[in-house]
């Protein structure tokens, strides 16, 4: 089993986190440098332009990458979809 941690989103005191080897990932597939910057040191929930850019950016590397790959189980996660909207995924 692969550990999704280092690859994962995560929320610590009340910002949204995304760990650097997914933000140089997210990077490649065109995100914005500062929104990866800020993504790197904790997002407000409340910049919801930011979380729209990062939520296209997270569709375009899922589009391009394996599904078996440790990025794609981490941002593909009902967790991330969660951290990312605030709603829980509908099956």
């Amino acid at each position: 089993m692969i550990d999704l941690l280092p690859f994962a989103p995560y929320f610590r005191n009340g910002l949204l986190y995304f760990p650097e080897k997914t933000i140089q990932e997210l990077l490649a597939v065109g995100l914005d440098s500062q929104i990866a910057r800020r993504a790197a040191r904790g997002l407000s929930l409340d910049d919801s332009a930011s979380l729209e850019k990062l939520s296209c950016a997270i569709d375009t590397l899922l589009s391009q990458i394996d599904a078996s790959s440790p990025y794609f189980a981490a941002l593909a996660s009902d967790d991330a979809y969660f951290m990312l909207t605030g709603k829980p995924l509908m099956a």
